[in-house]
């Protein structure tokens, strides 16, 4: 995936969704690929087999201090953001963003602002916060990212956030062939190491897994209700809904990083 394959539909700066998670066993992922193939196709972007495409998936949680972010999901506020950033791809391919992600009760937005590669080099030189504000404060946006610049800025000074955890795993996603806002993605082959400044996209040190090998977490997002035949899927297989956060789980694995 590439910067000029992004579509201006995929770089809207924001997006008001209803993400929904559960856990599912991986031995069954094929017989939900036949359930879901009349009504869903692998995302263009996805590599391998049609019905196995997938592609990695790489983060770089941010957080302050104090914690802040992780100790307002521990303590269920309704209100709760997430500084990242996103690598989707490898090598040529490799496409990055600046994410925040923030959510209501079980409504999410998400702001993205696509970083090219030579601001992701200045980044990655950053000693401390201070260096990542002035970093972010020097590098020119177009206006509709002017607020989302403002916003983070405001954060690495107010709690001076820095990376704290590297996360990345494997995402195999697909689309409603009729509703492209409807997407369903299973990841899995979840892992996560400590980060720290100066910034590196990859892990540093020998990273624990987060989630059992045999396990994914299903992911559905949409903008409205869940369609009829979704719901049918969900009670064939039995599925429960879960609150699991990548963020948490692996913070929670690697919890003396926070000392």
């Amino acid at each position: 995936m590439s910067e000029q394959q992004l579509t201006e539909k995929q770089l809207l700066l924001a997006r008001d969704r209803v993400e929904v998670k559960y856990f599912f066993p991986l031995d069954k992922i094929e017989k939900l690929i036949s359930y879901i193939s009349p009504f869903m196709k692998a995302d263009q972007y996805a590599r391998g087999e049609s019905n196995r495409a997938c592609y990695r998936v790489g983060s770089v949680y941010f957080d302050g201090l104090d914690k802040d972010y992780y100790w307002s999901h521990v303590e269920g506020y309704p209100h709760r953001r997430k500084v990242r950033i996103r690598q989707y791809g490898l090598g040529k391919d490799e496409v990055f963003f600046l994410e925040v992600k923030e959510k209501m009760f079980v409504s999410s937005k998400k702001y993205r602002w696509v970083l090219d590669r030579a601001l992701v080099d200045k980044i990655k030189r950053c000693l401390n916060h201070q260096e990542f504000y002035s970093c972010l404060e020097q590098s020119s946006v177009t206006p509709e990212y002017a607020e989302m610049k403002r916003s983070i800025g405001f954060d690495v000074v107010k709690y001076r956030i820095r990376p704290v955890l590297f996360v990345d795993f494997m995402r195999m996603p697909f689309v409603s062939k009729e509703d492209s806002s409807l997407r369903l993605t299973v990841d899995y082959d979840i892992q996560a190491s400590q980060a720290v400044y100066p910034l590196f996209l990859g892990h540093a040190h020998r990273p624990k897994v987060i989630l059992s090998p045999h396990a994914s977490i299903l992911e559905l997002k949409l903008n409205g209700r869940i369609p009829k035949w979704m719901e049918d899927i969900l009670l064939t297989f039995d599925l429960r809904r879960t609150a699991f956060s990548k963020y948490r789980a692996s913070a929670d694995k690697l919890y003396n990083l926070y000392g």
